[in-house]
């Protein structure tokens, strides 16, 4: 029966020529996949749909046309440590706790994959609030070992990172303080 059979789509993204049931949202899964894995362009999130390069929290902070600069300024620090310094990042969490946690994920995992990591630097969607009330926010960092003298170098890496890429610091050197950064 002529009704039966699959109706041929094409993908909106590249233009293959697909049953429609192989397709999601107008996309061949192949693209659909690729399509889920974008990063925000200001952030680097992944793993939620972008709207015009941004992630749902970015798109409200973008709204405010003031604090983008700042968070672009923060992505470019961020790979830096990452690719610079054998960090890991993250940026996507509601709060410190998590996101020490997330961060704390990808040290295992890396360790797992036979990667070292120095330590970690985070901000959470609570921070990017901050930012939007007070004009600055506030950046977590840890140590790999988790000792007080390891958790202070990678505060002060962290510190001249953010500075190389145009941000202002306030850190008094504790490693029981977060870094505080304005533009």
């Amino acid at each position: 029966m002529a009704g039966d059979e699959d109706a041929l789509v094409y993908c909106t993204e590249c233009g293959c020529e697909c049953d429609e049931d192989e397709t999601q949202d107008g996309m061949c899964y192949s693209c659909f996949d690729e399509s889920q894995e974008e990063e925000c362009y200001s952030c680097g999130a992944t793993g939620e749909e972008l709207c015009c390069g941004l992630c749902s929290e970015c798109r409200e902070v973008d709204e405010h046309e003031d604090y983008k600069p700042i968070l672009k300024m923060m992505g470019r620090a961020f790979k830096k440590l990452e690719e610079e310094h054998g960090f890991v990042t993250d940026t996507e969490m509601c709060c410190s706790t998590c996101g020490s946690h997330a961060c704390g994920i990808k040290m295992d995992e890396a360790k797992a994959k036979g990667t070292e990591t120095k330590g970690a630097a985070f901000y959470h969607s609570q921070d990017r609030e901050n930012l939007m009330e007070s004009g600055s926010m506030y950046v977590g960092y840890f140590g790999a070992d988790g000792e007080d003298q390891s958790t202070k170098d990678v505060g002060l890496t962290v510190t001249k990172v953010l500075e190389s890429c145009g941000l202002t610091v306030e850190w008094d050197g504790n490693p029981g303080r977060r870094i505080k950064v304005s533009f």
